[in-house]
């Protein structure tokens, strides 16, 4: 996935080296932000080409980021998974309708990742175990 950028919002630093680590072993770039005004700032800045964002994140709500990233004609078309924990009730569906793309449950499977992040790309360069 070579010049392909992927920004993750994580505030967990643990989940945020995971992702890191696994984004970047495929091939991707990676930019990195911790809470939602960073995020909007950077992506503005540099268009990254998927968003992972975790749902909870400190000062700014998840859901208003992502409506911002979608009504913004520059950063609409980016695709944005979210990240929540198992014990979050909401449906696949109730996430889609709120502007994500997809999703993940936490804890992180790693195989489940990188499905999630070729299925936003299209056919996958690479194999998926």
């Amino acid at each position: 996935m070579a010049n392909k950028t992927v920004m993750i919002i994580e505030d967990d630093v643990l989940h945020m080296k995971l992702f890191k680590d696994i984004l970047e072993n495929l091939g991707f770039s990676t930019l990195r932000a911790r809470d939602g005004k960073a995020a909007l700032e950077i992506a503005r800045i540099t268009h990254p080409d998927l968003i992972i964002m975790d749902m909870r994140l400190p000062f700014t709500s998840s859901f208003d980021i992502v409506k911002q990233l979608k009504n913004d004609e520059r950063l609409k078309d980016i695709p944005v998974v979210a990240v929540t924990s198992l014990d979050d009730n909401m449906k696949k569906e109730e996430y889609l309708r709120h502007g994500f793309d997809d999703f993940l449950s936490k804890p992180i499977a790693v195989p489940n990742s990188i499905k999630t992040v070729a299925d936003m790309f299209g056919p996958a360069p690479f194999t998926v175990h």
